[in-house]
């Protein structure tokens, strides 16, 4: 039996194209950028490296789906040199990478266009087929991770496995997405940040026109699910309500600087999911994911790093 705890992400790999400006465009407004580039990204890409790169002593894998083009080629070199397992990402043929376009302005906030491309293939017989061949290693930790930038019925496939197997299944409801009642009430945790709480505290409670106070929100999740909950807030930390329903606050980890906030979830995600793979409490990799979040919004871009001008042809 392998002594390794294992991580495998399901979610998204896209080309990130990030601007850099002043600020913001407000609508109708041109702006001009300072500068532009193209980096590794997606949810299930970062995610994946962060929990790679966290030093614990776990194997990364990602199921995800990419194009059969330049760019689907720049993302699985830069996944494998950051020793990410990329045997279960499937190369479509016919369609373009996802694409993201980053927009992050003089104080670190951005504004992010999600094109899906490859990501919308991801298809429920794959996640099953690519898991199963995972487990089969009999890892002692096992972790599944999964988003919300693929389709639903990939991340309710995602969520029966971990069921049937008795492993661990986080998901990071971001954006918001149809997924089964069964998926959410399988996450362990479910995490979401102030406004994806919220949207989703709205969407359990049928409060109809009248939104959810956001200091509500995550117990409303919790007593509708019956799940932990993991609601990040930024500067403010982290709000974690645990199965039996007690709250637990846990404040930011200071950063020297505030560069670009763009994947700082996404460190906290890959990285508490690595800490709990490797065996640690809860709480433990919760504080963990804290500082890697807050070391990631100290360096400019969500993913690993630069890709070759060809990947945004």
């Amino acid at each position: 039996m392998s002594q390794r705890g294992v991580v495998v992400v399901v979610g998204s790999v896209n080309v990130d194209l990030a601007f850099a400006l002043a600020d913001l465009p407000a609508p109708g407004e041109t702006v001009v950028a300072a500068d532009a580039r193209a980096g590794l990204g997606g949810k299930g890409a970062n995610q994946a490296v962060r929990a790679a790169r966290a030093g614990f002593d776990v194997d990364v894998h990602l199921v995800a789906a990419v194009g059969a083009d330049q760019a689907g080629a720049d993302a699985l070199s830069s996944l494998r040199r950051h020793d990410v397992e990329t045997t279960y990402v499937t190369r479509v043929a016919g369609t373009p990478t996802g694409r993201a376009f980053v927009s992050v302005d003089g104080r670190g906030e951005n504004s992010i266009v999600l094109v899906p491309g490859a990501n919308a293939s991801l298809s429920a017989a794959q996640v099953r087929d690519s898991l199963d061949a995972i487990a089969g290693g009999l890892p002692r930790h096992l972790v599944v991770v999964c988003q919300g930038e693929v389709p639903g019925p990939a991340i309710d496939a995602a969520a029966e496995f971990t069921a049937e197997r008795d492993a661990r299944f986080i998901l990071n409801l971001a954006p918001v997405t149809p997924v089964a009642r069964s998926t959410l009430r399988a996450s362990n945790p479910l995490i979401v940040n102030e406004s994806e709480a919220q949207s989703l505290a709205d969407s359990l409670s049928g409060s109809g026109a009248r939104p959810v106070p956001i200091r509500d929100a995550a117990g409303i999740v919790h007593r509708a699910l019956g799940v932990s909950v993991i609601v990040t807030r930024g500067a403010a930390g982290v709000q974690l309500v645990d199965r039996l329903g007690v709250e637990f606050a846990f404040p930011s980890v200071p950063a020297d600087r505030i560069v670009d906030t763009t994947g700082a979830g996404d460190a906290f995600v890959g990285t508490l999911a690595a800490s709990l793979a490797a065996g640690d409490s809860t709480a433990e990799a919760v504080q963990a994911a804290l500082a890697a979040g807050a070391r990631a919004v100290q360096t400019r871009g969500a993913g690993a790093e630069l890709l070759t001008t060809g990947s945004v042809a």
